[in-house]
């Protein structure tokens, strides 16, 4: 019984593992010419930044959408979105964000209606 119960519950956990997007949303103070960020993190003050999207497969399409939410409670409250272009053969796309509002956000990429990857940053007041 403790076998079965032991097997089902590391089928379920490969599973898992297998459908989860390996697509990440980073953020950076810069960007390099090869597309790699410079001095990334999860938590920056209001102003600039860089995100940069890495995929598992080419982009396939000249163009990825960016949605930008602004989690309150436990809810996502759409802020902007903007459409950035792509090179169609790449995995790597960098693109300019703007947050003057102290708060936490979810900054998703999607590619037609197929979300292909998200991040999450925290924004201080720079006081």
């Amino acid at each position: 019984m403790k076998k079965g119960f032991l097997l089902i519950t590391f089928a379920f956990i490969l599973s898992a593992a297998a459908c989860s997007k390996n697509e990440v949303i980073d953020f950076c103070e810069g960007v390099d010419p090869e597309g790699n960020g410079a001095e990334c993190g999860k938590e920056f003050t209001t102003g600039d930044l860089n995100g940069v999207l890495t995929a598992r497969e080419p982009f396939e399409t000249e163009s990825i959408t960016v949605k930008i939410l602004r989690v309150e409670k436990d809810t996502a409250k759409p802020e902007k979105n903007m459409v950035i272009s792509v090179d169609r053969d790449k995995r790597k796309a960098g693109f300019d964000l703007s947050f003057y509002n102290a708060g936490n956000y979810t900054v998703e990429a999607w590619k037609d209606s197929v979300k292909i990857g998200e991040g999450k940053v925290t924004i201080r007041d720079t006081y």
